[in-house]
């Protein structure tokens, strides 16, 4: 899919799930009518059950976009939530491959999840202690904050904060509005 539509603008896929975003209504028509175009060329249809239409948000790999903002989809969060103190490898990894898949939203999440990746190692006993318990706490509420990424304007300047530590490396990738308040595009963090 990936091939089929990468010179078109506005338009991103991943495997066959696509999203079409545009400024203007008159120009998300244009990128609609160009997608169909290649879809007819390349023999491939579209299930109408699946699709949305004429949305101002809409559900995309786990995560509500929109409006220039993206937030996970409460559901998920919900249920990363709703996870029970994990009693084995198994179920910690489980934990934060859930959570890490927002880790975008998140700021320092390798530094707040260190003790529970420190677990991961089969060399190590799996002891849940209360550096265990802060940290599976501490992702959890983080994401029960609800938090939003901003859509990056590539016209105007970006303002990068980043922090380390012996544990790890952080950052946000930040970029101010018009009333001078800034908000955050994109977290990064590794141990």
């Amino acid at each position: 899919m990936n091939l089929l539509i990468s010179d078109i603008d506005g338009i991103d896929a991943y495997i066959n799930d696509v999203i079409i975003y545009s400024d203007s209504w008159e120009q998300h028509l244009m990128t609609i009518r160009k997608f169909y175009e290649r879809l007819t060329e390349a023999n491939l249809t579209v299930n109408l059950d699946k699709s949305e239409f004429c949305h101002g948000t809409v559900t995309f790999l786990g995560h509500v976009v929109g409006q220039g903002q993206a937030k996970p989809v409460l559901a998920k969060i919900q249920a990363i939530s709703d996870f029970p103190v994990p009693a084995c490898r198994k179920q910690l990894m489980r934990f934060l491959g859930m959570a890490g898949y927002y880790r975008k939203f998140c700021s320092n999440v390798s530094d707040i999840s260190g003790p529970l990746t420190n677990l991961l190692s089969k060399k190590v006993k799996f002891i849940w202690d209360e550096n265990c318990e802060r940290a599976f706490c501490k992702i959890k509420a983080i994401l029960q904050t609800e938090p939003v990424l901003s859509a990056p304007d590539f016209y105007k300047s970006f303002k990068l904060a980043v922090d380390a530590s012996d544990i790890g490396v952080g950052g946000v990738l930040l970029q101010e509005d018009t009333d001078g308040i800034d908000h955050p595009a994109c977290y990064f963090s590794r141990k």
